[in-house]
């Protein structure tokens, strides 16, 4: 690194020229700003706002609901936030959130592939559509653990029963 000033430092070689921008000096820099024959394009770290106190509440948008804004995620606290929904069978093909896709627009990693029940997947911002093979209908459960604001995960499960309290069981859960 190359400091030009006290809190923008660049690397240079022959293809491509980084500037690292920092806040202030000192601070980790949260910009780069990419030269390439002469046109300067600023990449800014885009860090999710599902960590507590969250600033956005996640909605779940996706093909199952016109990638409507009626699927809003439940806060568990400590960056943790949830949400059942009925999925028909498909593939359903999904993003987490904002109402306005500015504040939060999380998705899957590049040929990140399908997700199953059970799997957990690395959220991106600005991602692809995650993608959810439902082999028949059934209710899901989708969590997630933004506990680490950088690396936020989602989880996918299959709901095999909702028992309510005070819901006559007729049948053991398995």
């Amino acid at each position: 690194l190359v400091p030009l000033s006290a809190s923008v430092y660049a690397v240079q070689n022959r293809d491509v020229d980084l500037e690292f921008v920092a806040a202030a000096p000192g601070a980790v820099p949260s910009a780069v700003t990419l030269l390439e024959g002469g046109t300067a394009q600023r990449l800014q770290r885009v860090a999710p706002a599902l960590a507590e106190p969250a600033t956005t509440v996640p909605l779940l948008r996706g093909s199952f609901n016109a990638w409507g804004t009626q699927h809003v995620f439940a806060s568990a606290g400590r960056g943790q936030w949830s949400l059942l929904i009925d999925l028909p069978a498909g593939t359903a093909s999904f993003k987490l959130a904002s109402a306005d896709w500015s504040a939060l627009n999380l998705g899957a990693a590049l040929a990140a592939g399908s997700m199953a029940s059970g799997q957990g997947s690395r959220l991106v911002p600005m991602g692809d559509n995650l993608v959810l093979e439902v082999p028949a209908a059934a209710t899901y459960r989708f969590d997630i653990d933004a506990s680490d604001a950088e690396r936020p995960l989602l989880r996918v499960v299959r709901v095999v029963r909702v028992v309510r309290i005070g819901d006559a069981v007729a049948a053991p859960l398995r």
